[in-house]
């Protein structure tokens, strides 16, 4: 891992003269690579082989696999640096609310894992932060990683987006009348309820060089995303707007720090694809 810091990182970063003057950011991006698993070469190899086998046509390996690196950088600058102070952390909680609360996640997360196929195709975000209150489970906020920003993050974060497949899937857990079935003990009809906070919020986290501006942001021409110019203008505003309250973060990668981290780990995965031959 330092010689991701050492070699790939400061490449990537030789002409902003900034970067190499900043060694608080330097030591934070060290550690945080130091926190990934010691299988992350093998666990993100297991993701793209399993994406290869969900997906029916082809895809930017590179592509899915930096998103799935910027979630797991921003997963250990979190245990690092608290960068998500608003979810619930296992020494808060007993063992039993802390376990149903990961299985909510996980649910969320992946619904076809325990049996809901049919909702495999709903765009739900990354993490939730969940409250415990008596025998109910309140999901406070949703949080996202965004390597970019575009018409796809605007219809996300609409009412239409995490939103609207949050209640769907909720809907279905509370209305189960055998949810061991499912896997999710203790929840559904005579069960812990789950349900969206009257107080709702929902966060995203981009790499630190993210510009909030009309102009950086990907109109998604050719899409159902597509956006207009007063679109975008709003959108631009709109996160903004989320920046001043606290719910657009930026992590200490940048894109190009993401990208040359992705790079990384792609040659690590098809030099232990080699040596499995």
């Amino acid at each position: 891992m330092d010689r991701l810091v050492d070699v790939n990182l400061r490449d990537v970063n030789a002409r902003d003269p900034e970067y190499g003057q900043d060694k608080e950011l330097i030591r934070r991006q060290r550690r945080i690579l130091h926190q990934l698993s010691p299988n992350i070469i093998e666990e993100l190899h297991g993701h793209l082989q399993a994406a290869h086998n969900e997906q029916w046509h082809e895809f930017n390996e590179k592509l899915m696999l930096k998103g799935e690196v910027f979630e797991r950088l921003l997963e250990a600058e979190d245990q690092l640096y608290d960068l998500f102070p608003e979810t619930i952390r296992p020494e808060e909680e007993t063992e039993d609310k802390q376990r149903v609360g990961e299985t909510i996640l996980g649910l969320m997360q992946n619904p076809g894992r325990f049996g809901f196929d049919d909702m495999d195709s709903l765009s739900n975000p990354d993490l939730f932060s969940i409250r415990f209150e008596g025998d109910s489970y309140i999901i406070e906020t949703s949080i996202e990683a965004k390597t970019h920003l575009d018409g796809r993050t605007r219809h996300q974060l609409s009412d239409m987006g995490f939103r609207r497949a949050i209640n769907i899937i909720l809907d279905k857990i509370n209305s189960l009348e055998d949810s061991s079935k499912h896997g999710l003990d203790g929840l559904g009809i005579g069960g812990h309820a789950i349900r969206l906070s009257d107080k709702y919020k929902q966060s995203i986290t981009v790499p630190r060089n993210t510009q909030i501006t009309p102009n950086s942001i990907g109109r998604s021409f050719g899409t159902k995303y597509a956006m207009n110019n007063e679109q975008t203008d709003r959108f631009s505003r709109d996160l903004q707007e989320m920046e001043s309250q606290g719910l657009l973060k930026k992590a200490c990668f940048s894109n190009e720090d993401i990208g040359a981290i992705t790079d990384f780990f792609l040659d690590e995965i098809n030099k232990l694809v080699e040596a499995q031959k």
